[in-house]
């Protein structure tokens, strides 16, 4: 329409058929219309922008968190997307009524914007209040990779890495410090007791946010190693042990071959070999923990005993002119168990002289009937808890000494006949008495 109208006009002009007064005219008239079709063109022309005002714009806009790289940028809407421009940036389109921005430049003012936008509609543009970034020293670096060593009961070390010199830690509620290293140990900690712990940077008067580490639980204290070790009783094949300690559980290890766990503070280990030195340790159980090992102080087991009866500490008792006996009042050793209250060896038909006194000397079984002999026939070896009397058959007894003060060295055999069920048994007999000998 105003193609044609522009048209008639050229062709009214051209033809020089219209005088100034009515082209005057005609040229109002064209402005008239033009204006006329114009708006309406407009309205017709373009109708996006009748479904663009459709779209809701975003509002209550905010700027959050700004640090010297940073700012998170928040609004509301309900559109399914947005497009925001900050600063000089190219525009960014998100989802959601959030964005983030990074790579700012510190110490800076940004304006910017956001529009709500979908497929080809978009909102009008809503301008945020605009932000300045902080200054890149007003931010302190948090400290990084932190990590718990070294933890024992009462104690644990604390790691990390960092850019400044200074660092505060903190350990459960009680322990707060600053140190001027990346490294720390705690003292005084409780055993068995879960912890939690943070760190942060200083720098001056500024520090970072708070680095927090994994926690961690110390370990149960320590089990008392025991104490008071001692070795009672050694014999030549046995030996027995007693110690000290809080627990009622130990693990005791005697030489390279035994090794007991007992629920007592003694032990008697048995199966020794004779004239051997034996070490020794000790150590408390408390469930699946132990003590530090106790070492005992070395042991030597004793000879091998001869068998038969020891009568160093007999008496002595005199019947006749012809008859004494030696009495054994203690327990001695005794091969099979063979041991009394009393044991008694009585020598019949002493050799008898002038003064009925034992002279010096050695005397003999088996000999002649002399003075220095002792008669086998009659003198015997008798064991009280034994039913079979053993008839002395040979060896020596050694006599010194005068009045009130004899020693009698005793080395005899002898021999316990055969019962129904036992076999005939030599009997080896040797010991020493000293004290008075004076016959009737």
């Amino acid at each position: 329409m105003q193609f044609s109208l522009i048209v008639v006009i050229i062709a009214y002009t051209n033809t020089k058929l219209l005088n100034f007064h009515t082209m005057r005219k005609l040229v109002k008239l064209t402005f008239m219309f033009a204006t006329l079709f114009g708006v309406a063109g407009l309205s017709s022309c373009n109708p996006k922008e009748e479904v663009t005002a459709s779209l809701t714009a975003p509002k209550d806009l905010k700027a959050e968190n700004v640090t010297d790289v940073s700012a998170v940028l928040s609004w509301s809407g309900d559109a399914t997307g947005y497009e925001v421009i900050v600063g000089d940036a190219e525009a960014k389109q998100v989802t959601g009524p959030t964005y983030t921005a990074t790579g700012l430049s510190a110490e800076t003012r940004y304006e910017w914007k956001v529009r709500a936008i979908d497929g080809d509609r978009s909102s009008k543009w809503v301008d945020g209040e605009a932000f300045t970034t902080e200054s890149a020293s007003e931010t302190v670096a948090k400290p990084t990779a932190l990590d718990v060593t070294g933890t024992t009961a009462t104690t644990a070390t604390f790691v990390w890495e960092g850019t400044t010199t200074s660092y505060e830690i903190s350990v459960g509620d009680d322990i707060t410090e600053t140190v001027n290293a990346k490294t720390f140990t705690a003292e005084g900690l409780t055993a068995g007791n879960e912890y939690e712990w943070k760190v942060r940077a200083i720098d001056g008067e500024r520090t970072s946010e708070w680095a927090y580490g994994e926690a961690f639980t110390t370990e149960l204290a320590p089990v008392a190693k025991p104490t008071g070790l001692d070795v009672t009783e050694v014999t030549h094949n046995s030996a027995t042990f007693v110690w000290e300690g809080a627990a009622t559980t130990y693990e005791i290890v005697v030489g390279d071959d035994i090794t007991e766990t007992v629920n007592a503070k003694t032990f008697t280990a048995e199966g020794l070999d004779p004239e051997t030195g034996y070490a020794w340790k000790v150590r408390a159980i408390d469930g699946e923990r132990t003590s530090e090992w106790a070492e005992g102080e070395a042991f030597t087991t004793e000879a091998e005993p001869v068998a038969g009866y020891d009568f160093i500490r007999a008496t002595y008792a005199a019947y006749s002119a012809t008859n004494f006996a030696i009495t054994l009042n203690d327990r001695p050793y005794v091969e099979n168990n063979r041991q009394g209250a009393a044991m008694i060896l009585d020598f019949y038909r002493f050799p008898e002289n002038s003064d009925r006194m034992f002279g010096d000397g050695t005397y003999v079984v088996n000999g002649s009937n002399s003075p220095g002999t002792i008669d086998p026939t009659y003198s015997k070896f008798v064991a009280h808890d034994s039913n079979r009397d053993a008839k002395i058959t040979g060896g020596t007894m050694e006599i010194s000494g005068t009045g009130a003060n004899y020693t009698v060295v005793i080395d005899l055999i002898g021999t316990r006949p055969a019962t129904e069920t036992d076999p005939e048994e030599e009997v080896i007999i040797k010991g020493t008495y000293v004290g008075p000998i004076t016959l009737p």
